[in-house]
């Protein structure tokens, strides 16, 4: 797929340190949170997902756990388990700029009002 797409060259692994995570985040486009239930094991916050959208990163994640109230975009959530579901995911957000840039839009001003160090210390004081 992503040589029929022409992007291939845009691909990057990287193996890295916990301290240079968010230089390379912020050099993505979209971020994959596949987390699949295992046995008694569920995703609990996924706190990638929410560093993902404030770096500006289009985010998608599986129905696990709290991972879709992280992203609180259906159109950023797929099945567990669903492959295929991904891929046509990821055709749809490569191909559609527009609709990509929109989801960028409306991650980076999620995070930002509900996901940030501030808002998460605010509403656990609140909570106590």
């Amino acid at each position: 797929m992503l040589n029929d797409f022409g992007i291939i060259h845009r691909i990057k692994r990287i193996h890295t340190t916990h301290g240079r995570i968010a230089d390379f985040m912020n050099a993505t486009d979209i971020v994959v949170l596949h987390s699949n239930r295992i046995n008694n094991w569920k995703e609990q916050y996924g706190r990638v997902a929410a560093e993902a959208m404030a770096c500006g990163n289009v985010v998608i994640v599986s129905d696990n756990g709290t991972l879709p109230e992280v992203v609180d975009n259906n159109e950023l959530v797929i099945k567990q388990y669903d492959e295929e579901g991904l891929v046509e995911k990821l055709k749809q957000i490569i191909v559609n700029h527009d609709f990509r840039e929109n989801l960028k839009k409306t991650s980076i001003a999620r995070a930002a009002q509900y996901l940030s160090l501030d808002k998460q210390v605010e509403l656990t004081i609140n909570n106590l």
